[in-house]
Formats: structure tokens, sequence, C-alpha cells
């Protein structure tokens, strides 16, 4: 197709692929987007919670190395929640796999690392026989952060999506120039 001045050509891209929309109510499409930056900012704070007690199980390498890589997985879940949050209703597949279903992936691995935070601390008060106070405060802080992250993954899961098939009529720029 020509260029608005009539010189050269001008290349129009149109999508062809299915829609995927959430299948509630605006309002309600609001309230979860809400609910999960409440729920990520909570489990951030189970994270910086647990990781910041004074307790021995805070000093052991393996507990550091499971705070880092728990760390980097919340910094994923934020990345994927920026995505979810600005999706607009309609969404192309490609935003439907980097928004609803990265979703499922991340909180599927986020609450894994958190219990395993979680049987980090309980390992470390069974043989060494610590039940300080701090020590618990921990375990507890892991095992919230790692329900919250199954409360995100169930939530989304239970969410209807449709498939919506693209309607548009669709020329492409070879047929309409006879190239096959």
């Amino acid at each position: 197709m020509p260029n608005r001045d009539g010189k050269g050509t001008h290349i129009e891209h149109k999508y062809v692929g299915y829609y995927y929309r959430l299948g509630v109510k605006r309002i309600t499409r609001i309230a979860l987007r809400l609910l999960y930056l409440v729920l990520g900012c909570l489990a951030a704070a189970c994270l910086l919670f647990g990781a910041a007690r004074m307790a021995h199980c805070n000093t052991l390498p393996v507990m550091v190395i499971l705070q880092a890589v728990t760390l980097l997985l919340l910094i994923w879940f934020v990345w994927v929640l920026l995505y979810y949050i600005f999706a607009p209703e309609n969404m192309t597949s490609y935003k439907y796999k980097s928004t609803a279903l990265q979703m499922l992936k991340v909180c599927k691995w986020l609450s894994v690392v958190f219990f395993l935070d979680a049987a980090s601390v309980l390992a470390d008060i069974l043989i060494n026989k610590n039940t300080a106070q701090e020590q618990i405060i921990c375990l507890a802080a892991y095992i919230a952060g790692g329900m919250v992250a199954v409360i995100l993954r169930t939530v989304e899961r239970a969410l209807p999506y449709e498939r919506l098939s693209n309607d548009k009529e669709i020329t492409w720029y070879r047929e309409k120039n006879g190239w096959r």
C-alpha cells in the first residue's frame, strides 16, 4: 500500500490470531489486579520479615541461597504483575502467554521456594533442637509466603478466560498484489 504522500510503500500489519479475554466484569478485573498487587506485596513482606530476623537459620549458607532464589522469583513475579496490570481487555496470544500463563508459572515456583525456605528452617530447628522464638517466626513467615503464592495460583487457575476469534477481514499484502 502506498505511503500517504504517494511515494514508496507502507506495510500494513494486522493481527490474525485469537484474542483472549478474562470472562469477568470490568470491576472484578480491576479488583483482581489490586488483589494480586496486595498479595504480591504480602509475599515480599514475608520474605523480608523472615530473612531479616536474627535467627540461626538465617546464618546457614543454604538458607542464604534459598532466600536469594526467592528474591529473584519475587522480582520475576513483579515483572509479570506489571504486565498483568497493564494488559488490555482483549489480549493477543503473546499478551495472554506473558501475563496469565506466566502468572501461573511464577506462582508455582514462588510457592515451591517459599516452602523450601520453610523446610530448611524446620530442618535447622529439628537438627539443632533450637526452638527459639526467632526461628519459629522465620518458619511462620516462609509458610505464610508460600500460602500467599498458592492462593495467587489458585485464584488465577479458577479464572475463566475466553478465546475470541479475530473476525476482522484480513487482506494480506501478498494476496492483494497477486503474490504467492
